[in-house]
């Protein structure tokens, strides 16, 4: 937890203390005798005055870095609004000394939890762990039955509430929908079972089920975790223990009130995060609830094996809400549902020790209230919001990947609230105009053969579409869609033809010119089409080509001299001169009185 409480153990304030995440337990009080049982509260005699306390020292261990934080020994976090040292947030179920006085622990309005980013068990897969083979037979006969009823309940179905998908900010786009019970193990734990309460085995610190978790994951007598259809992991290992054994939470506290006496603080439960090669995974830490130090009214008013479903419900609910507490130092990623304020802290702290019942399939059970952000209030189920229709909808909640139909029938069986009929799965990506929306197809094989989906770029898309395979008439050239967002080619043209040319798109056609080009600017040319255009006329001495260019005006110089010209020089017509020749004898040119002819001058 990320937070302090104002609890009383035993006399002494715990304010200030390492504060659990998890079902706290209840201590009821005189008070409080005439409550209901729905409220998780117990009558009690009077309480006598307290007995000297012998607290519980826990084993020496070796002194491991890596581990002390895990342990308490230099449990710190810093506080990113304040920059202040805070402790290192833990994830369990207070124990409380039914005799002892306790402050009154009453959700108000400033409990608001708040999403910070992390994981959530979208689809919980539960395994139950039964530390060695002395776990009692009222917990491997009945919590099987408890666990599959729990996540297919209504008691479940309304935390689609706290889903991240869409949410602002860090998020990971999840949501919570109903899980599974995948089955019971018992393992033969490597430090041995505990059968007389004195051996090793009967000893056991957090850090000691991380690594027999992992260690039974790696032999194979653990599943390994899974990941969902979001690619988060589902599985959470629900772990039992006989009465006889002592655990330890990741700050050194004991479990409940051992029998030779307490300590300032004891647990009833808690939920962790271990971590793998593959990733991280969720746990949940539950002591025998039916006998042994456990079993009194410190951790719920119910007793036996209601209180051990009361408190696994608590620590469910948490794992599913706030998954990777286990790791978090910050309020921030990975931490996810959480509210940090006064007598708060995640979804069962809130309600902590508010036990009820819940009937399903016939069976009833008893379970601790969860928080709702909503009205403020502890619950333990409510109308669920209906997924939203379209984007920016209120009062509703956005889908995840765990709401397709073909998802909840083939993993989950038939859920209350999923995406069916024509619009059967569900958009997750946030870049989608429909993103948190019910939609036709999220991909072409959600579409019947020769179809695709049509992904969301105006809101009319995320549709099945019939592509096209050949290109209508009159399209003979370029490139055209198909319908699916690909391209078809139409072919090519050919001659003068460019595709486009005529003025159709996507249809062989020829553009005329309309201007002639430079230097052309006289007779008449092809206009590229089978037609022509005219140039314009030359004027003065120049004629259309007159120059020697085809449609451009020029002059043709004369290159000899006109009959009868014979002598001298004349205009070639082009601004030049041509000379025609020299005269003989007595002639000179132009002598006989014709310019450029020679002739005689008589005297």
């Amino acid at each position: 937890m990320l937070a302090r409480l104002g609890w009383r153990v035993g006399g002494t304030s715990a304010l200030g203390l390492l504060v659990l995440v998890g079902a706290c337990a209840v201590e009821p009080s005189t008070q409080d005798a005439a409550e209901s049982a729905d409220a998780g509260v117990v009558a009690k005699a009077p309480a006598l005055p307290p007995a000297p306390i012998t607290p519980l020292t826990p084993p020496a261990m070796p002194r491991d870095p890596a581990r002390e934080v895990e342990r308490g020994e230099l449990a710190r976090e810093i506080d990113p609004m304040a920059g202040q040292p805070l402790v290192q947030p833990f994830h369990g179920q207070l124990w409380q000394d039914p005799d002892a006085p306790k402050d009154a622990i009453v959700p108000d309005a400033v409990c608001t939890l708040k999403y910070y980013g992390g994981p959530l068990l979208q689809n919980a897969q539960i395994y139950m762990v039964n530390w060695g083979a002395n776990v009692e037979s009222a917990i491997t006969t009945t919590m099987p039955n408890f666990y599959n009823d729990v996540v297919q309940s209504t008691y479940w179905d309304w935390l689609a509430e706290y889903n991240s998908m869409g949410l602002a900010g860090t998020t990971t786009n999840q949501g919570i929908s109903r899980g599974t019970y995948a089955g019971a193990r018992t393992i033969t734990p490597s430090m041995g079972d505990c059968t007389t309460g004195t051996e090793p085995g009967c000893t056991i610190f957090d850090s000691d089920i991380q690594t027999e978790l992992n260690a039974q994951i790696t032999a194979g007598q653990l599943p390994a975790p899974a990941a969902g259809c979001d690619g988060q992991d589902m599985t959470i290992y629900m772990i039992n223990f006989n009465p006889l054994v002592t655990l330890f939470d990741p700050s050194g506290n004991p479990s409940c009130n051992p029998a030779n006496g307490t300590t300032t603080q004891a647990f009833c439960a808690y939920h962790g995060t271990a971590t793998r090669s593959t990733g991280n995974y969720a746990y949940g830490v539950i002591p025998s609830m039916v006998s042994g130090p456990c079993a009194n009214a410190g951790c719920g008013a119910a007793g036996g094996i209601n209180n051990e479903t009361a408190v696994t419900s608590h620590e469910l609910a948490e794992a599913a809400t706030d998954t990777d507490v286990g790791l978090a130092t910050t309020f921030g990623p990975p931490l996810a549902w959480y509210a940090n304020a006064t007598n708060c802290g995640e979804i069962g702290d809130i309600c902590n020790g508010q036990q009820a019942t819940i009937t399903v399939g016939g069976a009833t059970w008893t379970v601790q209230k969860l928080y709702d952000n909503a009205s403020h209030s502890c619950i333990t189920g409510k109308t669920s919001l209906p997924i939203c229709t379209t984007t920016g909808g209120t009062g509703c909640r956005k889908c995840a990947c765990s709401d397709d139909a073909a998802y909840i029938v083939g993993n989950l069986g038939p859920g209350p609230i999923a995406c069916t009929g024509g619009t059967a799965w569900c958009s997750t990506e946030t870049t989608d105009v429909k993103g948190g929306l019910c939609v036709q197809c999220t991909q072409t094989s959600q579409c019947p053969t020769g179809d695709a989906c049509l992904r969301s770029t105006t809101s009319t898309d995320d549709t099945c579409v019939t592509c096209i395979t050949t290109c209508p008439a009159p399209d003979n050239c370029g490139t055209i869609s198909n319908g699916c967002g690909g391209t078809i080619n139409c072919g090519s043209c050919t001659g003068s033809n460019t595709c486009g040319g005529g003025g159709t798109p996507n249809v062989c056609g020829c553009t005329p010119i309309t201007t002639c080009p430079a230097p052309d600017n006289c007779g008449t040319i092809s206009n590229g089409c089978g037609g022509t255009i005219n140039c314009g006329t030359c004027t003065g001495t120049n004629t259309c080509g007159g120059g020697g260019t085809p449609n451009v005006c020029g002059c043709t110089p004369i290159t000899t001299c006109p009959a009868p010209d014979n002598c001298g020089t004349i205009s070639n017509g082009c601004g030049g001169t041509v000379n025609c020749g020299t005269c003989t004898g007595t002639n000179t040119c132009g002598g006989g009185g014709t310019p450029n002819v020679c002739g005689c001058t008589p005297i």
